[in-house]
């Protein structure tokens, strides 16, 4: 197996590119090959059905990895433009007239060449930490010493989420003009957070539980002495040994509120976060947003009842909604609103703070990536 994927990865059929065959000669691009070899006796329609679990697996692989387009890194690569596979069948004993992910050989290769193709790309990348992650803007809070990580992509799709206006730290002094998302390495972000006197570094949105490095990234900055805090939905189970601070985002207590408002149920959200507590107690604290005719008053003291349930001396924050989408029909909560929840939540927990629409940014907020 072999795996270059830096220059040349694109989403098939969907991407534009102007690579041609002039004279028998390419351009030299990254490509991937795969050679799979069975002791088993396939018929022809095997191999051919063969072929499609290899695609699928290749696929999945490149999933995995987070693997993006070399033209359109807003789109996942599904391979590169020059890809091989070469199959061999030994001709052993063993006949085999079908091939599919629903019978057990196609699984084994399946298995073999997602895992072979993961290692192939990571070994050709000279390894983790110069995979890309999904890490594409970087700024930096002055009065709070606190850098942000903005990583891409989110599994729910909140109505009123403040990244469907604001690609980048909404706090911003001056918005990057830049209109082509670059993600960055792990040596390339530890690079950029060296050169500044960060105390904290909080994983923000969209959703950082998506990329596959995350614990590996938070590692490193935690061996470099900053503090890391994550900001999570909750929808995936974190790598809490790999932070000091997590902080869940529980968008709605009821069931229906939620799908509505994200497209998901809460059910894992709300297991995950007792697992969270069970495991790292000390770590979690939860967000929610008050949301006038949505998620009201009421919505949020299900929240609290909830998180007391799992630990009344659970940290809460309550924010008050900003309603910057388009065509939402949501309006922004009045300070008083606010302070109304707070008080009803408080008759449940502990630790119940504030944070409304109203509060002004202090210090300089500009980005370290990216720069122009």
């Amino acid at each position: 197996m072999t795996a270059g994927v830096e220059s040349n990865a694109m989403r098939v059929g969907v991407d534009r590119v102007a690579i041609v065959e002039e004279n028998g000669t390419f351009k030299h691009v990254g490509t991937i090959d795969t050679i799979v070899i069975t002791n088993a006796s396939l018929s022809i329609p095997a191999f051919i059905r063969a072929t499609v679990v290899v695609i699928e697996a290749k696929v999945i692989a490149l999933h995995d990895l987070d693997i993006r387009s070399s033209y359109a890194p807003d789109l996942q690569a599904t391979g590169t433009g020059t890809d091989n596979l070469v199959m061999a069948s030994l001709g052993m004993e063993l006949k085999v007239n079908y091939v599919s992910g629903h019978v057990k050989i196609g699984e084994i290769i399946a298995r073999a060449v997602t895992l072979a193709t993961k290692d192939a790309i990571i070994k050709c990348r000279g390894g983790n930490r110069t995979y890309k992650t999904r890490i594409y803007h970087v700024s930096f809070h002055e009065a709070l010493g606190s850098a942000s990580l903005f990583f891409y992509g989110c599994n729910f799709k909140c109505k009123g989420c403040l990244r469907r206006v604001y690609m980048y730290d909404c706090h911003l002094n001056d918005f990057p003009k830049t209109g082509r998302l670059r993600f960055l390495t792990i040596n390339e972000l530890m690079e950029i957070l060296k050169k500044i006197k960060s105390k904290t570094v909080v994983f923000e949105g969209w959703e950082p539980t998506l990329d596959p490095m995350l614990a590996k990234i938070a590692d490193s900055i935690r061996c470099n002495g900053m503090r890391t805090v994550l900001l999570t939905n909750g929808y995936l189970y974190p790598p809490t040994s790999s932070f000091d601070e997590i902080k869940v985002s529980i968008k709605a207590f009821s069931r229906q509120v939620h799908v509505y408002y994200t497209g998901k149920s809460n059910k894992r959200v709300l297991e995950n976060f007792k697992s969270i507590y069970e495991n790292a107690p000390k770590k979690l604290s939860a967000e929610t947003v008050l949301i006038p005719n949505l998620v009201d008053i009421d919505e949020i003291v299900r929240i609290a009842k909830f998180i007391s349930s799992v630990n009344p001396a659970i940290h809460l924050r309550i924010d008050g909604y900003w309603p910057v989408v388009p065509n939402t029909p949501w309006r922004a909560p009045t300070r008083e609103e606010v302070i109304s929840a707070v008080i009803r939540a408080r008759r449940y927990l502990e630790n119940v703070q504030y944070l409304s629409s109203d509060i002004k940014v202090i210090g300089r907020v500009y980005s370290l990536w990216p720069i122009e």
